[in-house]
């Protein structure tokens, strides 16, 4: 359960390192920062978890920097999160880059530059590397984009159950699905860019 937290008030308390305030200040913004991080690594909890801690131990040694006129407590600690989301994020693309694979890296590109107009076959899909590297994606795109190639790919919904769920035409849900498939081809080439 979030506390209150008064940031001016208690920054003065943060800032000497008094142990009540850094507890409450941690306890006012974790699930904050938590659910932002958790969603940004692919819903992977144990890593969020040690970005997180990353996170606040990172923000009280720059407390300093802390400018109450340009965000608030809860969105600097997110900005902060977001190096040690990319250097996760590096680390797990570096990972999967020196494993085993059946599939040879140009073919894998060669797919998702095409994911735009086509869906990815599903054997590469199946592939386990495939599979994390598909949730970091979705995890770093707009919500309703994420949620319809889950329910078109994962689920196996076709175009008019999609249009029933949504309430929408089955030739707007052909459109949403083209524009999550481009959002999807974006998000990748940053996730594989470092950002």
């Amino acid at each position: 359960m979030m506390e209150d937290f008064n940031e001016d008030y208690e920054l003065e308390g943060l800032l000497a390192r008094d142990p009540a305030i850094v507890e409450q200040w941690f306890r006012c913004h974790a699930d904050t920062v938590y659910t932002f991080v958790y969603n940004k690594v692919g819903r992977n909890s144990e890593l969020a978890e040690d970005i997180v801690q990353d996170t606040f131990l990172d923000g009280i040694k720059r407390l300093h920097q802390f400018d109450a006129g340009r965000a608030s407590m809860a969105g600097w600690l997110i900005m902060l999160s977001r190096n040690f989301i990319r250097k996760a994020l590096r680390h797990k693309k570096n990972i999967m880059s020196n494993s085993d694979s059946s599939l040879p890296e140009s073919k894998f590109m060669e797919y998702c530059e095409k994911l735009s107009s086509q869906p990815m076959p599903d054997e590469i899909v199946a592939g386990n590397e495939t599979a994390e590297l598909v949730e970091g994606t979705l995890a770093n795109m707009p919500g309703v984009f994420a949620e319809i190639l889950r329910v078109r790919y994962y689920q196996g919904k076709s175009i008019a159950q999609i249009a029933a769920v949504r309430n929408i035409s089955e030739s707007a849900a052909k459109v949403l699905l083209h524009r999550a498939r481009k959002s999807f081809e974006k998000a990748f080439i940053k996730l594989d860019s470092g950002f």
